[in-house]
């Protein structure tokens, strides 16, 4: 049964009023903004707009996160057992179904009705890992396990028409493969122990080029900008305690090599790439009890030879599966905890004006709905309202001539916060703490 949405706001709001308890923003810090909790638990994640798309096990999860601290349920789409990842390409998603050897494409044309168009079912013994989608290919690594014989596959579909889905071409592996990144002619290859960089220009016969060998237990997931491929890695299978972000120079296809590598705390298996970042969910199996652990991981790729693990998140529930950013939000499919969102924040806001410590500005209510009130002794100074990223989003006079802004200042107090949307904000006056502020919406 799906949870009272109201509730899960209600709970996403007392979160963040917990959580946000310091005044200050830190540089490269990663902080919790709301999450959105699934009926199932959430594997895969991709953000359109201000559309979640959540591979959710058993349905496809659609979740409104234009305001990302009190994201609401929009539609559901029920699916076969298992889905693991997921693509959006145009009006369509595709789906990967584990367990049920499928690919599935939903319409979601109209979110309001979301509809399941095709249906492509994949030989007994393979399970699918992973899908990209190319104009109309559909590129598929698989998990082997045919006779007792483990071994991998790449899948190249036809997917013009969703009705009639047809297989055009296939390359097998020694080992199983899991996940899949196409750049131009070449299919870049995550197996259990190398990345193989696969010409798919024709895609009816895929001809292996290059094979770049990873030590541990090969790569988990991929991601592909440039000359560069991110590879994540566990290092050990027993417990996958942790891992490495590989850095493949793939310049020249036919000779990929290992430029670099970046040490993880857990087991990376989901990347994300953007700028000079790289973001990756990790997790961690206790070998003797089973528990599932790990959190997000944020690398600083900047010099691609010299890779920095910067920051740390781990959720309340120890499960990060997998990762998709948006701008400075970061998406995280988080098992049982559904969609957890985050942001990553790359710079303070600077303090460089002197304060009287015995002086404290008072902002009541807080948290507010509608405005707040700041109280205080009058001052020439402006009152400066800044964002969580430390931009100014408003600035006030308060009291510079107490007789000409009774309006506003009635018993020295300004309303403030009326024209801002919800979220949080810190409040700054010169010679007093800054406060930080929440503004929420109404809970139905």
């Amino acid at each position: 049964m799906r949870k009272v949405r109201g509730r899960v706001v209600l709970s996403s709001l007392i979160s963040l009023f917990l959580i946000f308890s310091l005044s200050q923003a830190q540089a490269d810090s990663i902080v919790w903004v709301g999450n959105y909790n699934t009926p199932g638990y959430a594997m895969d994640v991709v953000v359109v707009d201000t559309i979640a798309y959540i591979a959710d096990n058993s349905s496809l999860q659609i979740v409104n996160v234009s305001n990302p601290a009190i994201p609401y349920y929009v539609n559901n789409c029920l699916t076969g057992d298992d889905v693991t990842s997921l693509y959006i390409l145009g009006n369509y998603v595709y789906l990967i179904e584990k367990n049920m050897n499928g690919l599935q494409i939903v319409d979601i044309s109209n979110l309001t009705a979301p509809t399941l168009r095709g249906r492509y079912d994949i030989s007994v013994g393979h399970s699918p890992t992973d899908v990209q989608i190319v104009d109309t290919l559909a590129f598929i690594s698989c998990c082997v396990d045919t006779n007792y014989i483990r071994s991998g596959e790449l899948l190249i579909l036809n997917v013009s028409d969703p009705d009639t889905i047809r297989c055009v071409g296939n390359y097998h592996t020694n080992w199983y493969a899991y996940g899949v990144y196409v750049v131009g002619s070449y299919a870049y290859f995550a197996c259990y122990d190398s990345v193989r960089i696969i010409d798919i220009s024709n895609p009816l016969t895929p001809i292996p080029v290059g094979v770049c060998k990873i030590s541990g237990h090969g790569g988990t997931d991929i991601f592909v900008r440039d000359t560069f491929a991110y590879v994540g890695a566990p290092s050990v299978y027993a417990g996958w305690e942790d891992g490495r972000l590989y850095i493949i120079n793939v310049s020249n296809p036919s000779s990929p090599f290992i430029l670099s590598n970046c040490y993880t705390p857990g087991a990376p298996v989901g990347i994300y790439i953007v700028d000079n970042y790289a973001y990756l969910s990790t997790m961690y199996i206790d070998a003797d009890t089973g528990r599932v652990e790990g959190g997000l991981r944020v690398v600083n790729i900047s010099n691609p030879n010299i890779p920095v693990l910067l920051a740390s998140y781990n959720p309340p529930g120890g499960d990060a599966l997998d990762v998709y950013v948006q701008g400075d939000l970061i998406y995280v499919g988080a098992s049982y905890d559904g969609l957890i969102i985050l942001r990553h924040i790359t710079s303070g806001v600077e303090e460089k004006e002197s304060r009287v410590e015995s002086s404290e500005l008072k902002v009541f209510p807080n948290p507010f709905v509608k405005y707040t009130e700041v109280r205080g002794q009058r001052t020439e100074n402006r009152i400066q309202i800044y964002d969580i990223m430390g931009r100014l989003v408003e600035e006030e006079r308060f009291f510079a001539d107490a007789q000409n802004d009774r309006a506003n200042a009635q018993n020295d107090r300004l309303k403030i916060g009326k024209d801002l949307p919800r979220g949080i904000y810190f409040v700054k006056l010169k010679g007093y703490k800054p406060v930080k502020i929440i503004k929420m919406g109404g809970v139905r």
